[in-house]
């Protein structure tokens, strides 16, 4: 599901490489890509019942992988 929603982002992504989804589990990828010049950092992830999608415009998927776990903590809520 993760490689789906990498490939269909609308965008192309390079330098994508898996990182940790962290407690909520699943799958998770970041990557690279740009718009007018500007760099958009991007991760995606994807477990038994959600999908989504962070994108931050001036970052590296890298950076965003390093704020990933917090970030999806805040959006994606078990009980």
């Amino acid at each position: 599901m993760v490689d789906q929603t990498v490939t269909g982002a609308g965008t192309d992504l390079t330098n994508v490489t898996s990182i940790d989804p962290g407690p909520l589990g699943g799958t998770a990828k970041c990557g690279d890509t740009s718009t007018g010049g500007q760099p958009i950092g991007v991760c995606v992830w994807a477990d038994n019942g959600s999908q989504g999608m962070i994108m931050m415009l001036g970052k590296t998927g890298a950076d965003v992988a390093t704020e990933f776990v917090a970030i999806r903590g805040e959006i994606e809520k078990r009980d």
